[in-house]
């Protein structure tokens, strides 16, 4: 397993999109940190995890972590290709932030793709 793939969320940097490459049959979490764009005492309440890419990153387990401040997912690299997932934070004070993810799977050179399941499109966490 991979370490975590971090997307560190800013205020002042809005329009970054969170790019990563891994190898198909790799897996990882997934992780939205919204410190930077959390005000004093509001935290996550509700987390969507959505991508219309179900076959290149397979998404489970999603949930809330760091005390309301991360919300995470597990994906699983299964097919080359590109997976553009997509993050909703609902924060306690009721605003909804998002985040971009794209991941980009290569296959490893030598050996073909591994037999494949496709995963969800859609994840809901909640603390």
């Amino acid at each position: 397993m991979l370490g975590d793939l971090v997307n560190r969320l800013s205020a002042y940097q809005r329009d970054r999109v969170f790019f990563k490459e891994v190898y198909a049959s790799e897996s990882a979490r997934l992780v939205t940190d919204a410190t930077g764009m959390l005000d004093k005492g509001e935290v996550i309440v509700f987390a969507t995890w959505e991508t219309g890419d179900t076959m290149n990153a397979r998404m489970a387990a999603p949930s809330i972590e760091e005390g309301g401040k991360q919300a995470s997912v597990a994906i699983s690299a299964q097919y080359s290709g590109r997976s553009r997932i997509r993050t909703s934070l609902t924060t306690s004070a009721g605003r909804v932030i998002s985040a971009w993810h794209y991941i980009r799977v290569k296959s490893a050179p030598s050996f073909p793709d591994q037999a494949w399941v496709e995963g969800p499109r859609r994840l809901d966490a909640v603390p």
